[in-house]
């Protein structure tokens, strides 16, 4: 029975009581499911005499009712819940809420849909394009270019699509004949070059939109405007920058008392390889450069002249107010980096790329992270925190290179300084200013690294070495610290030592890649070809480094068997291996370094300015590297002497032997030849070149290779001054003469006299292809002198000189077309060949030769003959032969007086016609070249008999007959047979 009928029993009719009560025929739906569903709720109307009342069913989350639904009125049943009578009437605060919350969930249903609508793609697009026309049609297309860049951020729409409709509206701008207009265009076009990701860059030959804009200007200051609103790329750089060096020779002709035009100028200069024209420029206003880049400029041109504490104060200027900042855009990078890194794998954990996770679940491991990194890589690219943070950083990175100047600056100022206290306070100025390029000071390893080689470069290599095995031991001694400090010592140029450091750390790597990186670098500083292609055989064999370095090796091995095709091939291989590569100090350096080698292959002079130009930039990269430094150095130094050459030496022997021994083309006497050293001299490519290998000895203070080359260039020069220091400065440091006294040993032995012979038949036939290739007689008679090299090479190992009709021809062309270069060639020839009649017709002197063929040179070996007592000594200088070398010798120091060297002195001394006395005092007046033999002995193996015969001479020359007996005592231990001569 319900409790209505029960209720109609008792004679309570619920219809007329309750009249507005809809009976129901059963109860309503109610259940939840943890809190959650539908339920009975409230207490309102009860009525006492049925013992009814009303409540509410409604939806609840948790317990708690949200929306009410309906009423019910009902009675409570004996088992509990409720008997319902019927259906009532919401009233009251229950209606007006379902109200409320029903228009709620109206409204919101509205502006979700609203909303979707509104953030669709396809709505954002339209609007994006009306406000866009609107603000092209008022004049403002830059602001509509900034519409259609948001979307490309944003990533709606089409990015080539909005990338085209930018680049028109940029085109137009720049095109407007508005110089202000075309110039904020450019900077535009300029700063967001990459959007397009075409290669072409987001508005295609900006250069020469750029320049016919220029054109246009109604004056030079607008045209500079345009023309330095942008940093063109390479193949556009010589033409603009000749383009705006003609708007600013201009403009300072206007302004010739603006010290800002003047700046600019004389960067436009400086770039163009003209220092002197951009430090008489600047002169003028040293005192009102400021902090600016004319501050920067006038300090770094002062320390490449030599001046460096004049060029304290100006790289003080600049780089103080900019190292904080530095320091600051490389933090901020480094956590917009975090972020970014962040945010792109939160999107691949939530959407990744169609495709992605099938591959990536069937990719090993190493494939995986590669798959990561690549979608990483690609997502920074377009996150806008993440570029600006870059870019902040890269226009603060420009004052690396100051940094390093002035440090290199207080340093020289500091090696100057006579007092000892006062040398020691700069040192340390110094090494603070090095050490800032860390970017903070602690105690890490990496600091203290650092620092070890700041101790190097100061002077204090025992203190820097002390600090690095500090460091080495207390890593336990671990395979990524003796990777790291190999490569550290290397820089440095303690290259024997690096080596060990290297062999150990393939020996502990824990796994694959660590060998591969060991091996890797330790290819790079093998000795010898066969031990280089050995180390990169031990790598990984699909690890681009090991691919490109086997195609180099490749490519040397092929040109030592003079297949220069197939040399050209590989050296093309690697250099597209690390073109693929990012662009980094090393693949700039090596791409360089394999330019060369196709121009001395293929005689291209645009693989050579490619090199230079390649080299540069690796140096600007990272001027503290030692290497770098001298690569660079070595390359700005050829393109020096090409540019002295000229077209006045055939482009075949250009070719074929690119560096300063082209000069000797150029002059047969000392009045020629001051001519070419000042035209060499005040190129520009020569003062980078000085510049760089200062800084390369000084950062390398334990290459010995530096040393030498440095003081070759200073000797030819006759800079004695500079030469003196440099001499003196390497006779400070202690070589490791390891490297060199193995290879020596191997060729005493003999082992390496079928590569000897081998070198010499490739060498001869690439010089008689060179000759038959060349078509000129004045060329041709040029390149006679190139046979002798190849000729000669085997007098060390016996081999027997052959002289053919080459000899004749060499003399012909000598009187045809003197030059330096061919009579030097001559007097070697003479000499060799005064060596052969000598040993036979004489069993002693033929004894002696064969005892120090290995040891030393022929033409030592003749001089010591000539200066052999007695009989023996008459005989030689007797000798038809060496009367004609003799001969030959007075004529060239005819040539040349200023430059008698001690090989002259010892040639041509006692000869009929010569004044001894004034022999001796004029060379006696050449102190440099002593001071050149002491480092040639310093730079030796200890122990080395040419040092010993050098010495002999000196001896010999000084009449000093006690040290000369203990030289030649030296000789006889090295198992010269010098004793029958003195």
């Amino acid at each position: 029975m319900t409790h209505m009928e029960s209720q109609q029993e008792e004679g309570v009719d619920l219809r007329e009581k309750f009249p507005r009560m809809k009976p129901v025929s059963s109860a309503p739906s109610l259940f939840t499911i943890n809190g959650c569903g539908l339920g009975m709720y409230g207490s309102r109307d009860v009525d006492q005499e049925t013992g009814t009342y009303i409540k509410t069913r409604c939806v609840t989350l948790i317990f708690i009712p949200l929306i009410p639904l309906d009423c019910y009125r009902v009675a409570d049943a004996p088992d509990g819940g409720w008997f319902f009578l019927g259906k009532e009437k919401m009233a009251g605060f229950p209606r007006i809420w379902r109200r409320l919350v029903v228009f709620a969930i109206i409204s919101l249903s509205i502006t979700v849909f609203w909303k979707g609508y509104v953030g669709s793609d396809s709505y954002q697009i339209t609007k994006a394009r009306e406000k866009a026309v609107s603000l092209e049609k008022s004049g403002d297309a830059l602001a509509a270019v900034n519409v259609y860049h948001d979307m490309v951020k944003r990533e709606i729409g089409s990015r080539d699509e909005w990338c085209g409709l930018i680049s028109k509206l940029l085109v137009s701008e720049i095109k407007s004949g508005d110089a202000g207009r075309a110039a904020n265009a450019v900077a535009y076009a300029d700063q967001n070059r990459s959007m397009a990701r075409n290669g072409e860059g987001l508005v295609p030959d900006l250069a020469s939109l750029a320049l016919d804009a220029a054109g246009l200007a109604k004056t030079p200051l607008e045209a500079d405007a345009i023309l330095s609103a942008f940093t063109p790329v390479e193949k556009d750089l010589a033409r603009v920058s000749e383009a705006r060096r003609e708007v600013l020779e201009a403009l300072f002709n206007e302004n010739p008392e603006d010290p800002e035009i003047a700046v600019k100028l004389a960067l436009t200069r400086e770039a163009a390889g003209e220092v002197e024209g951009a430090i008489d420029l600047l002169k003028p206003f040293a005192g009102e450069l400021g902090d600016g880049e004319g501050a920067r400029l006038y300090g770094m041109m002062l320390l490449g002249e030599g001046a460096a504490s004049e060029a304290l104060p100006y790289l003080e200027a600049y780089v103080g107010p900019r190292l904080e900042e530095w320091k600051r855009a490389g933090n901020a990078l480094d956590l917009a980096y975090e972020a970014a890194q962040e945010r792109a794998l939160k999107r691949l954990n939530v959407s990744p790329p169609r495709g992605f996770t099938s591959k990536y679940e069937n990719a090993t491991e190493a494939e995986q992270f590669a798959m990561v990194d690549e979608f990483i890589s690609e997502r920074l690219e377009s996150d806008e925190s993440f570029r600006v943070a870059r870019d902040r950083y890269q226009a603060a990175n420009i004052v690396v290179p100051a940094v390093m100047d002035l440090g290199i600056a207080k340093l020289r100022v500091a090696q100057s300084e006579t007092d000892a206290e006062a040398r020691k306070e700069l040192l340390t100025a110094a090494e603070d200013t090095f050490l800032e390029l860390q970017g903070v000071a602690s105690e890490n390893d990496e600091y203290r690294l650092f620092l070890g080689q700041v101790y190097y470069w100061s002077g204090r290599s025992e203190e820097g070495r002390q600090l690095f095995d500090e460091v080495l031991e207390g890593s336990g001694r671990a395979f990524g610290m003796l990777y790291g400090l190999g490569n550290i010592l290397r820089d440095l140029g303690e290259q024997e030592e690096a080596r060990k450091l290297l062999d150990e750390a393939y020996s502990v790597a824990g796994d694959a890649q660590e060998k591969n990186n060991a091996a890797v670098l330790r290819s790079i500083m093998a000795t010898t070809l066969d031990e280089r292609i050995e180390w990169l055989s031990k790598g990984d064999s699909s690890d681009p480094s090991v691919i490109i370095g086997l195609a180099e090796a490749m490519g040397e091995r092929a040109e030592e068997n003079g297949d220069r095709k197939a040399a050209a091939a590989e050296y093309r291989k690697a250099i597209a291996g690390y073109e693929d590569q990012d662009r980094s100090t090393s693949s700039l350096n090596n791409s360089s370094l394999l330019y060369q080698s196709l121009f001395r292959l293929e005689g291209d002079i645009t693989h050579f300015e490619k090199a230079a130009q390649l080299q540069s930039e690796a140096v600007a990269l990272e001027p503290g590297d030692s290497i770098l430094c001298m690569n660079a150095a070595q390359t700005q130094m050829t393109t020096a002497v090409l540019s002295v050459v000229g077209d006045k030496v055939d482009p075949a022997i250009v070719q074929y032997s690119a560096g300063m021994d082209l000069l000797r083309y150029l002059y047969s006497d000392e009045s020629e030849r001051n001519k070419v050293v000042d035209q060499l001299e005040s190129n520009p490519n020569f003062r980078k070149s000085m510049k760089y290998a200062r800084d390369g000895i000084l950062l390398a203070p334990k290459n010995m290779n530096s040393y030498a080359w440095l003081t070759g260039v200073l000797s030819y020069c006759g800079n004695d001054e500079e030469l003196r220091q440099v001499i003196e400065a390497a006779l400070q440091q202690e070589f490791d003469h390891t490297a060199s006294e193995e290879s020596r040993r191997k060729f005493l032995s003999g082992e390496k006299d079928e590569d000897i012979k081998k070198a010499m038949e490739v060498s001869a036939k690439q010089v008689e292809e060179l000759i038959a290739s060349i078509e000129s007689v004045e060329g041709k008679a040029m390149a006679a002198g190139l046979r002798v090299s190849p000729a000669l090479a085997g007098f060390s190992i016996g081999e027997p000189a052959q002289f053919g009709d080459w000899l004749a021809t060499l003399r012909k062309s000598v009187e045809e077309r003197p030059c330096s270069r061919n009579s030097s060639s001559l007097m070697s020839a003479l000499e060799a060949k005064a060596l052969v009649e000598l040993s036979a017709s004489n069993e002693e002197i033929a004894s002696f030769v064969d005892s120090a063929r290995r040891h030393l040179g022929e033409g030592i070996v003749l001089r010591l003959l000539i200066r052999a007592k007695g009989d023996l000594g008459d005989e030689v200088r007797e000798h038809p032969a060496v009367v004609e070398v003799r001969r030959k010798a007075v004529e060239e120091d005819r040539r040349f007086p200023s430059w008698l060297s001690l090989d002259d002195w010892a040639m041509i001394e006692g000869l009929e016609g010569v004044d001894s006395a004034e022999l001796g005092r004029r060379l006696d007046a050449r102190t440099n070249n002593e001071d050149m033999l002491r480092l040639s002995a310093h730079l030796s193996s200890p122990g080395l008999p040419s040092v010993a015969a050098n010495q002999l001479l000196i001896h010999l020359a000084n009449d000093d007959r006690s040290s000369a007996e203990a030289e030649i005592k030296r000789l006889e231990e090295a198992g010269i047979k010098v004793s029958p001569l003195f």
